[in-house]
């Protein structure tokens, strides 16, 4: 069992169980199934005749598969179906739901944590040697899996020994004939008297002896009496029943407010909104609050029982998540695309060449040795394209109007699941991120130099003009985010691994999500544009235009904006 551990800015130390392994291998199965049910729906509609039904059933499978666990996990409390069935939900490090930001990358990056798909063996790696129990999209993301409990609000036991302390008492949970009991031992017969009946004889009679043997002399009995007596587990348990029923009249007042307080905030949080709250019901929930952090540090320091304990610290968590909750700019799903995204390009702009140049250096190499050597196309080109012939001259091929919504809807999903790729590979040191831009630089150079041979270079150039600014520089910018988490791996500092990784991970995906935007536009100029009966100066004028625009826009948008944070 692993816990993590903050501490408050009421110096108040809170502790979350960590989810293991195991529960997390069920909830991800569970959700395996439930997303394939989804799933069915649109893959069954891509069969009818309707091609504008086609395309939504294109988006509608690219947002099932990669929007399903972070629509859950942001909307219902860190929880997808499959994590609540298990009772576990996701955190940040501070204790706090998970924001869009956090888990965009989380789940951005189990594309690598799934390896090899569906089986997630590199992720079950990573969670069971790392401490935290973290696979890497938590790494990147400052997140973890805990296990959620539900407050009910304490025992009465509980709340007397507090009161007791708090009034600077002995701290003595109940008297007895000869003795006393301490919070600890009384916790234990509470939580046998209230599960006994899950219990079945003779292991119920048999615990009922442990816990009552150690107690037989305060109580006054005689050991011998008992050890020889063949009713030995029900004298046990009655005893056990004598000692919870002077608990029940040993309820003083004030033991009995606060039992009250605590079971009142429980009832309380389930629903509780800020936002909707009266100033005068929110100053009250407040105070609460900080009367119940105040018993959680003292039973902390007095040795409380276990399960007061857990009550106090599982109600301290949720007036913590509630009431200390940082400002968070992603608090709502938005793009940053007017200052954060340029400004992050500009800032790491030597990533952005470096994934350039890994783009175009194999595309002209393989360009030129196609050009020198034709024969070289026969294994660098694809079957398709070596006897393909263009529609027209200047376009390599029409596609009829009622048909270009599903192009544009496949053409989007397909490049913003490519940069997905070039963003999350960025977690193999980089690696993974530059065999993807190599692959598409020579898949890319030899279809242009194959075609430039056949005579059809003006049609292919005429398809890939109006949407190529956009598209391909998408595609480097998200290279370009993939080698900030790399650099981040390689050269963490002073910091530590998964803090370099985390911070990395919070400006890249700012990039990845605008190369998101840029291809949803490039996707509908490759889907409408670039196969409409436009000629070949009207396709040369889209690119140049898209060139000034970003070129205008990357170059001076955000300048005189805050810095980003």
């Amino acid at each position: 069992m692993k816990f993590h551990t903050i501490t408050t800015i009421d110096n108040v130390e809170l502790q979350f169980e960590l989810a293991g392994l195991g529960s997390r291998l069920i909830a991800g199965v569970i959700d395996t199934l439930i997303l394939t049910l989804l799933l069915i729906v649109p893959a069954v509609t891509m069969t009818l005749d309707s091609n504008f039904v086609k395309a939504a059933a294109i988006f509608a499978i690219f947002a099932c598969l990669w929007g399903y666990h972070l629509v859950f996990e942001v909307i219902c409390q860190g929880q997808t179906p499959g994590k609540r069935l298990m009772g576990i939900q996701v955190l940040n490090l501070q204790g706090h739901l998970v924001s869009w930001r956090e888990s965009t990358i989380r789940n951005l990056i189990r594309l690598l944590d799934s390896l090899p798909t569906p089986f997630y063996l590199l992720g079950g790696v990573f969670i069971g040697f790392d401490g935290k129990n973290q696979r890497l999209g938590d790494m990147a993301a400052g997140t973890i899996i805990v296990k959620k409990w539900k407050a009910t609000g304490g025992h009465a036991f509980g709340a007397s020994w507090i009161s007791r302390l708090e009034k600077g008492e002995m701290p003595v949970a109940l008297r007895l004939q000869h003795g006393s009991l301490d919070a600890k031992r009384l916790g234990i017969i509470v939580s046998f008297i209230q599960r006994r009946e899950s219990l079945q004889q003779p292991s119920r009679g048999a615990l009922a002896w442990k816990i009552a043997e150690p107690l037989l002399d305060i109580c006054g009995e005689s050991r011998e009496d008992y050890a020889s007596d063949a009713e030995r587990p029900q004298r046990s348990e009655a005893l056990l029943e004598k000692i919870f029923a002077s608990l029940q009249s040993s309820k003083t007042k004030q033991s009995e407010q606060k039992l009250n307080l605590w079971r009142s905030f429980a009832k309380q949080m389930i629903a509780v909104s800020i936002k909707k709250l009266p100033s005068v019901e929110l100053a009250q929930l407040l105070d609460s609050y900080r009367k119940i952090i105040s018993d959680l540090a003292r039973a902390r320091s007095k040795a409380t029982d276990n399960e007061t304990l857990q009550e106090l610290n599982q109600l301290a968590i949720r007036g913590h998540q509630l009431f200390n909750r940082p400002c968070q700019r992603w608090q709502t799903l938005k793009v940053p695309l007017f200052s954060s995204f340029p400004r992050l390009v500009r800032r790491y702009f030597r990533f952005m060449l470096f994934s350039a140049f890994l783009f175009f250096a194999p595309a002209l190499v393989t360009y030129l040795a196609i050009q020198w050597n034709p024969d070289l196309a026969y294994d660098l080109v694809s079957e398709f394209f070596l006897d393909f012939n263009p529609y027209q001259e200047d376009n390599m091929h029409g596609i009829p109007p009622l048909t270009r919504p599903v192009a544009a809807s496949g053409i989007i999903t397909n490049n913003i699941q490519v940069t997905f790729c070039a963003f999350a590979f960025g977690v193999t040191a980089g690696i993974g991120t530059a065999y993807l831009l190599i692959f598409n630089g020579i898949h890319l150079g030899a279809i242009l130099s194959w075609l430039m041979l056949q005579g059809h270079g003006k049609a292919c150039l005429g398809w890939i003009l109006p949407h190529a600014g956009t598209e391909i520089l998408a595609i480097i910018l998200a290279g370009g985010a993939g080698f900030i988490l790399a650099d981040a791996i390689l050269r963490p500092g002073l910091l530590s691994f998964k803090e370099s990784l985390k911070r990395a991970a919070a400006k890249a995906v700012t990039i990845e999500i605008g190369c998101m935007v840029m291809l949803l536009a490039a996707g509908l100029i490759e889907g409408f544009i670039s196969p409409s009966s436009i000629d070949f100066s009207a396709r040369v004028l889209w690119l140049a235009a898209s060139c000034v625009f970003w070129s205008v826009y990357f170059c001076w948008i955000g300048r005189k904006s805050s810095k980003f944070c």
